[in-house]
């Protein structure tokens, strides 16, 4: 989802999308001063949206 590889065996399921373990790390411990702060948010709104259609 975030990073756009091919799914891992090990990760996490949200809904329809897949996060490996290796994103879930990076937004967990994502700051909002990190340049790649806007990629995780930009990541995440799609998430969102495909949630709430």
């Amino acid at each position: 989802m975030v990073c756009n590889k091919k799914r891992a065996d090990v990760g996490l399921r949200v809904l329809t999308t897949f996060i490996c373990n290796s994103c879930e790390e990076q937004l967990v411990q994502i700051n909002e001063t990190d340049e790649q702060y806007d990629t995780y948010v930009k990541q995440m709104r799609t998430l969102s949206s495909n949630f709430t259609r």
